[in-house]
C-alpha cells in the first residue's frame, strides 16, 4: 500500500497541487533554494566534488546538518524505522557516532543522503518538489530493474548483456542524483534560516525506537524520531 501511494504521487499525479495534497510535507511554506534539476548549475563546485567522492560528501553533509554535534546522531536519523536487526538508536551510535555514520554512508548511501535531506526539510519547513521526487522514483525504478535483470542473467545467460547495460545506467543515474542532492543541501545550509511564525504542517511519524528510551524532542531534527508515513527515499 505504501509503495502504491508513493508511485501514484510521483508518476501519476496530474498537477503540483494534487501531489502536494497527497504528501505530508506538501503544506510547508518554504522551498529549497534550488531543485535537483538545477543543482549542478546553482552549485557546480559542490556537485563536481560530490561526483568524485560521494560518500565523503554525504558524511560531511550529515555532520553539517547536525551542527557538528555527533551526540545528536542516530542511524538515518530514525527516518527509516526499525526492521529485524536494524534498530536506530540501539546500534551503538552513542558510544561511537562517527564510526556508525561512516558505516551508514558506506552501506546505505542512498538512505543516508535521503535522511539528511529530510532533516533539512523538516527543520526548515520545506515542501517537496514534484520533479525532485520523480527523479528519485525514476532512480529507484532503475535499481529494481537492474536487480531483476541480474537475477534473470543468473538463470538465462542471454540476459547478461542486458543486465550489464541496465546496471550501468542505474549506477549513472544514482551517482548523478546523489551529487545533485549533496549540492542542493549544501546550498540550503549555506543560506541562513530564520524561523518565521508561519503555520507548519506537522508530519505524522512512526515510532522507530522502544518506548523506554529517553530521548529529548528536538535532538534529532524537528522533534522527530521515526520514519515519515509517506515520502520518497533513495534505495541502494
Amino acid at each position: 500500500e505504501y509503495m502504491g501511494r508513493t508511485f501514484d504521487m510521483c508518476l501519476v499525479c496530474s498537477s503540483v497541487d494534487e501531489y502536494r495534497a497527497k504528501n505530508p510535507r506538501g503544506q510547508n511554506p518554504n522551498t529549497f533554494k534550488t531543485t535537483l534539476c538545477n543543482a549542478p548549475c546553482a552549485n557546480p563546485g559542490c556537485c563536481i566534488l560530490a561526483c568524485f567522492c560521494t560518500p565523503c560528501a554525504v558524511f560531511e553533509m550529515r555532520k553539517r546538518v547536525l551542527n557538528n554535534d555527533m551526540s545528536r546522531y542516530i542511524c538515518c536519523q530514525g527516518y527509516m524505522g526499525s526492521c529485524c536487526c536494524f534498530r536506530p538508536g540501539n546500534m551503538g551510535e552513542k558510544s561511537c557516532p562517527t564510526c556508525c555514520l561512516c558505516l551508514e554512508v558506506l552501506c546505505c548511501l542512498g538512505l543516508s543522503m535521503s535522511s539528511t535531506r529530510m532533516v533539512v526539510m523538516d527543520e526548515r519547513a520545506i515542501q517537496p518538489d514534484i520533479c525532485d521526487y520523480r527523479l528519485m522514483c525514476f532512480s529507484n525504478c532503475l535499481q529494481i530493474l537492474s536487480c531483476v535483470c541480474s537475477i534473470l542473467a543468473l538463470i538465462e545467460p542471454s540476459f547478461r548483456e542486458l543486465a550489464y547495460l541496465t546496471r550501468k545506467i542505474a549506477d549513472l543515474v544514482f551517482w548523478s542524483l546523489m551529487a545533485c542532492m549533496v549540492a542542493q543541501v549544501d546550498l540550503e545550509l549555506r543560506t541562513p534560516y530564520e524561523n518565521q511564525s508561519a503555520q507548519v504542517t506537522q508530519v505524522a511519524y512512526v515510532q522507530a525506537v522502544p518506548q523506554n528510551q529517553n530521548y529529548n524532542k528536538g535532538d534529532y531534527g524537528r522533534g522527530n524520531y521515526g520514519a515519515p508515513v509517506e515520502g520518497m527515499e533513495m534505495i541502494r
